[in-house]
């Protein structure tokens, strides 16, 4: 339980510290940020370990990197399921603060994942 809620509280600052470095980040209070990241935590527990599964062979001829976009159409997904975190731009600008959103995620899960038992 005490893990579970390290990865929302670091998940909550990892998206506020993107939203100061980044202005294009439109954050709703903090409780609308909560249930976009216990949002996108169903979809990463729920939905990603099947899509995973069923794209194995794509992930294998790509050695793994496929992974990076399956995550990506995760955090995408709860963007567009949720109000509480807008990404303000268009084009390939979008993109890649979606990538850079999605690095930034991941980073935190594997860091909470290895230091917090």
């Amino acid at each position: 339980m005490f893990k579970i809620l390290c990865h929302l509280i670091a998940n909550i600052a990892v998206i506020y510290i993107l939203a100061g470095i980044f202005g294009n980040f439109i954050l709703g209070d903090v409780v609308q940020v909560g249930i976009f990241i216990v949002v996108l935590s169903l979809l990463n527990w729920l939905v990603v370990p099947l899509v995973r599964l069923i794209s194995f062979p794509v992930t294998f001829l790509t050695f793994g990197l496929f992974n990076i976009v399956i995550t990506l159409l995760a955090v995408l997904t709860a963007l567009n399921l949720t109000k509480g975190v807008l990404i303000y731009e268009t084009g390939i600008a979008y993109f890649i603060l979606l990538i850079i959103l999605t690095l930034a995620l991941s980073l935190s899960n594997t860091l909470i994942s290895n230091f917090v038992k």
